[in-house]
């Protein structure tokens, strides 16, 4: 009886350390499945860590043309800096604040701005799930200096455009070893902002470089080339009229006057009546202190028309602009209608649009507040070790728990 008791007990123990073991293995083949995946993300993590670190100059996106015509010159733009690299320099024109691949000695003399500077609002797209939005961009282009000394001189380009403290950059870097081509003559520069804020105001500024030596020099309207414009709304892809909001810049001109671009629209829509009002801070931020009317003359091709306020004082002011329908809610006739199931509906108003405060200045052309100081966004070392020690605590965290 005892001798069956005993192999009972051996057999049953020998089944207990079968199954441990079995645990045993099991649990072991799961951690080095666990390992490998944890190394491939510690791989991916760390690439992008370094990408990150790394950000700052591309390859560059100016585009460079002759002056008359539209033959583009290539591999005269050699490097590309955006915001992370430009941007402590222009917050304070301190040369040492340059990108370490284009400094500029102190005692080098500055350039002349460049000779014309033009904007034209664009309309980019941008997809989020499965809706398509329209979001406002602008086309910048400029020529280069008037001077020949300073167009033989001349090292690059700045490109600031700033809401109030808000300030965006691009810097670019010229090959300065084809002084030939860029002294024999005028050269025509053009960039793409591809998005800006909705409905926000921007003075937009280029520099040319080598530029001036100090802030307070920099801050003068003789060292560069200005435009301001008010960014439109972010909307959504229209298919019929009632959905259509035009598309505005506006911007204060010399002798105290705002200059109003209006997008036409569509030609199927037959939208040509607008209603253009001006709104005065110091008189009244809600009511208007000016109304004008602008219609889209009969077989226009031009995609825009322009409306000015002149005989401003030195305020700041905003464009509210409407829509009009001369038939509004006339079944069968009304201009601005959404469909239905196939059934056109009136819609009680049309599109109207706002801009930001535009600051007029009688005496002082386009004069505009100094940014406040704010900390540079540039990837540092601190920053990259920072992303190492996330991804070795992710790491710590799962091979314990």
């Amino acid at each position: 009886m005892s001798e069956e008791l005993t192999e009972t007990r051996a057999a049953r123990c020998t089944s207990i350390y079968c199954h441990l073991y079995e645990m045993a293995f099991t649990q072991y083949v799961e951690r080095k499945k666990m390992a490998v995946l944890i190394f491939g993300h510690v791989v991916l993590l760390s690439s992008l860590c370094v990408d990150f670190a790394l950000s700052g100059n591309k390859s560059c996106t100016l585009e460079v043309f002759e002056q008359t015509s539209a033959n583009l010159i290539k591999d005269l733009c050699l490097e590309e800096y955006e915001k992370e690299e430009c941007r402590p320099f222009s917050k304070t024109f301190n040369r040492s604040n340059l990108p370490e691949s284009f400094s500029i000695p102190d005692d080098e003399d500055s350039v002349q701005k460049p000779k014309s500077l033009k904007i034209v609002m664009t309309i980019n797209h941008f997809i989020r799930g499965r809706t398509r939005y329209h979001i406002p961009g602008a086309s910048v282009t400029w020529s280069s200096p008037d001077d020949r000394l300073s167009r033989e001189n001349t090292k690059g380009y700045l490109l600031i455009w700033e809401h109030r403290t808000n300030l965006m950059c691009s810097l670019f870097k010229l090959d300065s070893n084809k002084t030939d081509l860029l002294s024999e003559e005028q050269l025509r520069f053009h960039y793409n902002i591809q998005h800006l804020e909705p409905r926000k105001s921007f003075l937009v500024k280029v520099y040319s470089i080598p530029p001036p030596k100090s802030l307070e020099e920099s801050q003068k309207t003789s060292t560069f080339a200005s435009f301001q414009i008010s960014a439109g709304p972010t909307i959504r892809p229209y298919t019929d009229p009632g959905e259509w909001i035009p598309p505005v810049t506006a911007r204060p001109i010399e002798g105290g006057a705002i200059e109003v671009k209006i997008g036409h629209s569509p030609s199927r829509f037959n939208l040509t009546q607008f209603k253009v009002m001006l709104v005065k801070r110091s008189f009244d931020e809600n009511n208007t202190f000016k109304t004008t009317f602008y219609k889209e003359p009969p077989g226009s091709q031009k995609p825009s028309g322009l409306v000015s306020f002149t005989n401003l004082d030195n305020d700041e002011y905003k464009i509210s602009i409407h829509v009009i329908d001369p038939f509004l809610k006339q079944v069968g006739k009304c201009l601005c209608w959404i469909k239905e199931t196939n059934v056109r509906h009136c819609q009680n108003s049309c599109g109207s649009v706002q801009t930001d405060w535009i600051k007029v200045s009688v005496h002082v052309r386009e004069e505009t507040d100094q940014p406040k100081s704010e900390r540079s966004t540039a990837s540092s070392p601190s920053e990259f070790n920072t992303c190492i020690i996330i991804i070795a605590l992710l790491t710590l965290q799962n091979v314990m728990f």
